[in-house]
């Protein structure tokens, strides 16, 4: 994944790139910001994303968790609909965006 498609309002590192999945660190501090993220994201990739979970206050060391999956994904999506265009493309991605919570 190029940087060039990551928003540019936050500071974004690549610290992984490997078997299709990339980890990127971000100065992401709350569920706005989180939302903010997605949203630039997603002008930038052409792309639009469904929250598909999340977990405020999920432990002790994590503020919070949402998981996005594309808009083109199999999940409760017909395999064939009459007339229409199909949506269900079996798209596996997906992102997971985790906030832990900083101590200074």
């Amino acid at each position: 994944m190029s940087a060039l498609l990551l928003p540019q309002s936050f500071q974004n590192i690549i610290t992984r790139e490997a078997d299709g999945e990339t980890v990127i660190r971000s100065n992401i501090t709350s569920i706005e910001q989180c939302k903010k993220w997605v949203t630039e994201f997603s002008e930038l990739t052409n792309t639009q994303w469904i929250a598909r979970s999340s977990k405020p206050n999920a432990t002790a060391r994590l503020l919070f968790s949402k998981k996005y999956v594309c808009q083109h994904a199999s999940y409760r999506k017909s395999t064939h609909v009459t007339g229409r265009r199909d949506k269900n493309c079996d798209c596996l991605a997906s992102l997971l965006i985790s906030v832990k919570l900083t101590t200074q």
